[in-house]
């Protein structure tokens, strides 16, 4: 809205030029019927009044005489242009009272007092269109030259936007408010019925507020509960990592996960997992009893251990009785034939027995492997070079159709493990890969330097901090649905065709690799090949041992003695015998009593051979005692379990202890035999 002031014309008065369309107004008015008379007879005081009102740019009305006759500038025109007439000439006491009840302020303003009102409502006419708006009004007294009050002015400033505006907010406020105090009447609902423990406290410790689930847990009272430092809930052998919690919270870190053991009121513990923030020196904590859950979950993981277990006993059955079937079918033909003096091809049924036999002891290893429970053999071994070695070996066992293709890292490190094992796991995983393509593909051998505190090994499980030597063994085949991914490592668990697989190789491989100090991690996805990933140990920094292997020794005795301590009398007479084929003088013992008997006489004996899984003193203890009265007297260990550790250890510190897995081969036996015998006699030449 704008104010134009141009002349009304050549003949307005002197006191209306420059008024605008309001002085034009108020010059074609009819004053001569109202109490101010015509324009010509009006007093100089209200000329110059007026002069003073047109000239002012924010609304403005003059009420002039005893009947306060009504004027106004063309600002204020917008208040009274749906009026009737308008309001020019009217009297201010009549349109007062129709504007506000209160005339009061009218008498206060003639009486030669000011007056002001805030946001009093008022019509107006904007862009043709009749709107509610608010008005602060200011009225005060007019006085004529010998300073009579005869009229009043008052001026008006439109507060409509600052009205509607506090109104809006009052609205939004109101619905704020409804919606705190709803949110906060569902925290409350949420605080009361709540199953979770629900607390607020210090960063100290100390309870400030609790829900009512703590007394249900715990039941203890809440009196108890607020003050308290929850340290003194806290299981005993929890404490220490839930005061390090609650140092990482004071330092502004969020728990999204943590478990602890409370005490409840009978005494017992209930097992809480827990997620808390800080915020403001408090700590605001959530916390869920998981104690069913958690039991449930060791039920489930004994049931599925029972599982494994069934499943590993049902294929061992299944398969030692196939082997117990080859070697007793062929002992009883072997027997048939010699009743009957028929020697003829008699060696047939020695060689499926015997293969039977080497079968048994293979599966035996492959179980140990799985266990983490058989005797490694450690060497430096270059893993690039092997890789290269078993070549031409993989290419054969993958056939035409599938493409070999080796990755090998230069400056690869040495790893040290057994040699015998790493290979088998190699082929395994070879041969597994295979059969995922039976169309063909892609076999990637790759190899690298890994470290574990580059956070590249992921899936690994708990690994020691330090080097690595990564073998990876990647095909393009059918890959495996997650479930078949899961149970991958399980033994004898399988999906090959009946016969076509024993379920051993991927467990061999991951017994192998944890018990050698590294791990493994299989990824696979359907219709995308699989990834398996195999972890070793860095060889220690020290130069490889490179001395020539001695000159082979004939194995047939010449008359030592050998104290050999068997529990199992059919092992203790075949060992007897064979070393006694050999051309030594065999003492035999079925327990550490009858060989300390022995070993206290003064009989001479060169070489202790000792079964470790004795009853009773084990073969390592009788061992001990046996170099504490014969000093210096070589050990040969016998076993199939996990002793064979603790023999290792013996057998890293003396030279002259040793140790053999069994099932063995004479031929080994003898090899054994024999070094340990030239090791004796060198420490006795010196």
């Amino acid at each position: 809205m704008s104010l134009q002031h141009s002349d009304p014309g050549p003949s307005t008065p002197g006191f209306l030029a420059g008024g605008g369309r309001a002085a034009a107004r108020i010059q074609a008015h009819a004053w001569g019927g109202t109490p101010l008379g015509p324009l010509a007879a009006w007093p100089d005081a209200l000329r110059n009044d007026l002069g003073l009102l047109l000239a002012t740019p924010q609304p403005a009305l003059l009420g002039w005489g005893d009947d306060l006759t009504v004027l106004h500038n063309e600002a204020a025109r917008v208040l009274f242009d749906d009026w009737p007439g308008g309001a020019l000439g009217r009297s201010l006491r009549a349109l007062w009272a129709e504007l506000w009840p209160a005339t009061d302020c009218i008498d206060a303003v003639l009486a030669g007092r000011s007056c002001r009102f805030d946001a009093l409502p008022l019509s107006r006419v904007q862009d043709g269109q009749t709107e509610e708006s608010w008005w602060n009004v200011v009225c005060s007294p007019v006085r004529d030259a010998a300073g009579e009050v005869r009229g009043m002015l008052c001026l008006l400033a439109d507060v409509t936007e600052r009205i509607l505006t506090d109104r809006a907010l009052r609205i939004l406020d109101a619905a704020l408010e409804r919606s705190v105090e709803a949110r906060t009447l569902e925290r409350d609902r949420v605080w009361h019925l709540s199953n979770d423990l629900m607390g607020v406290c210090d960063t100290q410790g100390r309870l400030i507020a609790v829900n009512a689930a703590w007394m249900d847990t715990l039941g203890l009272r809440e009196e108890d509960l607020l003050g308290s430092a929850l340290l003194d809930l806290v299981h005993p052998e929890d404490v220490e990592t839930a005061r390090q919690e609650m140092a990482t919270l004071r330092h502004g870190a969020r728990t999204l996960r943590f478990e602890n053991r409370l005490r409840t009121a009978g005494g017992d513990y209930r097992r809480i997992a827990w997620a808390a923030v800080p915020e403001s020196g408090r700590v605001y904590a959530v916390g869920r009893d998981v104690t069913d859950q958690r039991e449930l979950e060791d039920e489930l993981r004994q049931a599925q251990k029972m599982e494994a277990v069934g499943q590993l006993t049902g294929g061992i059955a299944h398969d030692f009785n196939n082997l117990l079937t080859g070697i007793g079918g062929a002992l009883d033909l072997m027997q048939r034939r010699l009743e009957r003096g028929q020697v003829e091809g008699i060696e047939r049924y020695v060689g499926m027995a015997d293969a039977c036999a080497q079968r048994a002891a293979s599966l035996v290893q492959r179980l140990m492997a799985f266990s983490r429970r058989q005797t490694l053999h450690l060497q430096r071994i270059d893993l690039n070079a092997l890789v290269e070695e078993m070549s031409e070996l993989f290419r054969r066992t993958l056939g035409e159709q599938i493409r070999l293709r080796v990755e090998a890292e230069p400056g690869l490190w040495e790893v040290e493990t057994d040699r015998n094992q790493l290979e088998n796991a190699l082929l395994n995983l070879v041969i597994n890969a295979r059969d995922a393509m039976e169309t063909g593909g892609v076999l990637t051998i790759s190899t690298a330097n890994r470290n574990t505190e580059s956070g590249s090994l992921p899936g690994m499980g708990m690994l020691a901090t330090g080097d690595y030597v990564e073998l990876v063994v990647a095909d393009t085949g059918v890959g495996m649905t997650p479930e078949v991914a899961e149970r991958a490592f399980d033994p004898f668990f399988t999906t090959k065709p009946m016969g076509q697989g024993t379920g051993l190789g991927l467990s061999m491989v991951h017994g192998y690799a944890h018990q050698s100090g590294g791990g493994v991690r299989l990824d696979s996805t359907r219709g995308h090949g699989t990834t398996v990933t195999l972890l070793l140990p860095r060889a220690p920094n020290e130069a490889a041992q490179t001395a020539a292997p001695a000159a082979r020794e004939a194995m047939r005795g010449n008359g030592e003695t050998l104290l050999v301590v068997e529990d199992q009398a059919e092992v203790r007479s075949l060992m007897a015998e064979v070393l006694g084929e050999l051309g030594y003088v065999v003492y035999q013992a079925e327990d550490a009593a009858r060989a300390m008997s022995l070993l206290d006489s003064d009989r001479h004996i060169d070489l202790l051979i000792a079964d470790v899984g004795l009853p009773g003193t084990s073969g390592r203890q009788l061992a001990e005692l046996a170099r504490l009265c014969r000093p210096g007297l070589p050990v040969l260990f016998l076993t199939g379990h996990a002793d064979a550790g603790g023999a290792e250890a013996d057998a890293a510190a003396a030279p002259d202890i040793r140790t053999m897995g069994k099932p063995f081969a004479v031929p080994a036996l003898a090899a054994s035999v024999r070094e340990l015998l030239r090791i004796g006699g060198l420490r006795n030449d010196r």
